[in-house]
């Protein structure tokens, strides 16, 4: 017999299955919108790869920075492209319905991400995006340099 968690009532069902939760949890859309933003990576990977030396600059030490900087959740220093990814509404991009919203956020950050050439702010960001995702913080360093 499992003990209910904390705060629990402790009600178990053992009808239908992972899917029948998570549809009933309306998780398709969020899973679909994570989807979409992927491929924001890739994006971040060109752009930093084209701003950073990596001959001159130790990739872990930069990964590592990124990091921190990050998960501090860019507290410290002020980061437009991790304030973006956040707000589509605040950069003009609602649109009528949530897709036409999604493809213009998209839109405006693959242009931020391409014309912003501070490549500590990118490499922030691209953390930012790839934690909000789902992935661990150290899995971005592979987005382009080697750790």
């Amino acid at each position: 017999m499992l003990e209910p968690a904390s705060g629990s009532l402790g009600v178990y069902g053992i009808d239908g299955d992972v899917g029948h939760f998570l549809a009933a949890q309306g998780v398709a859309a969020h899973l679909e919108a994570n989807a979409r933003y992927a491929p924001l990576l890739a994006v971040f990977r060109e752009r930093i790869a084209a701003t950073v030396d990596f001959d001159r600059v130790e990739p872990r030490e930069f990964w590592r920075r990124a990091v921190r900087e990050a998960l501090a959740e860019s507290n410290y220093d002020a980061n437009p492209v991790i304030d973006a990814m956040f707000d589509a509404e605040g950069i003009g991009c609602e649109r009528a319905s949530e897709g036409e919203t999604i493809a213009a956020h998209l839109e405006r950050l693959a242009e931020m991400i391409r014309r912003e050439s501070n490549a500590e702010m990118l490499a922030a960001a691209a953390v930012m995006l790839a934690v909000s995702l789902g992935q661990r913080p150290d899995d971005v360093r592979g987005y382009g340099m080697q750790p």
